[in-house]
């Protein structure tokens, strides 16, 4: 899988699962994505394994670090917390290592701790939703995400989050206000923008350089 890894964008003007649906038309395998509904659709559709990435944590530790939590949500939000971070830890030590080592370690240290986190919910879930709040959401999300959040541990290619996709998507999204208008107005703009964007960061990643002048200038030929 590291042997094939690009990066490729896209540009689409709303949210829809119709976009997300028509650019994966017809690929099969795994479709690693946050919690947003839409792609659920795109999984139906297409022959895929859905897998969700565990910055789930991200909603308990909000909890941890507002001055208005209560502190029992405070308190299930650090268990929450402690418990994803012993996932992670062990994601830390085998990163370097093959799939199919990977495939046997997480099997053997990861399951027991998800298996863990799995009673956790059954048995704090409901105490939960009587707290209300975002203590009572965060345990929804995880609830719902819960069985996307094991498929991970079924190949060792397999990523526990998108952080790769977050990198990269990263500096265009700091700038994202300044582009609230543009889709209206330079829509050819920016899928040409979205297009280089995506080579740069291809080229960053995996220094591919003579692909990154090839593909500029083919661009700007077809533009010229």
């Amino acid at each position: 899988m590291d042997k094939y890894k690009i990066v490729y964008m896209h540009y689409a003007n709303n949210r829809s699962a119709v976009a997300a649906t028509a650019l994966l038309e017809g690929f099969s395998g795994f479709l690693q994505t946050d919690g947003y509904v839409g792609y659920n659709d795109v999984v139906k559709t297409n022959d895929m394994t859905h897998l969700a990435c565990y910055h789930a944590r991200r909603k308990f530790a909000d909890i941890v670090k507002s001055g208005v939590s209560d502190p029992q949500s405070k308190s299930y939000a650090q268990e929450a917390i402690t418990l994803i971070q012993k996932l992670y830890k062990i994601e830390k030590e085998i990163k370097d290592d093959p799939p199919d080592k990977k495939l046997i370690i997480r099997k053997e240290k990861s399951q027991p701790i998800i298996n863990t986190i799995r009673e956790w919910i059954n048995t704090k879930f409901y105490k939960a939703q009587e707290l209300g709040g975002a203590i009572a959401k965060a345990f929804v999300y995880l609830n719902n995400q819960f069985p996307k959040l094991k498929v991970y541990l079924t190949d060792g290619r397999l990523n526990i989050d998108n952080n790769g996709a977050e990198n990269h998507i990263r500096p265009m999204v700091l700038g994202r206000k300044n582009w609230l208008l543009l889709h209206t107005i330079f829509q050819p703009f920016i899928r040409g923008y979205i297009i280089l964007f995506g080579c740069f960061q291809y080229n960053k990643k995996y220094h591919q350089n003579q692909t990154i002048r090839s593909i500029i200038i083919n661009i700007f030929t077809l533009w010229h």
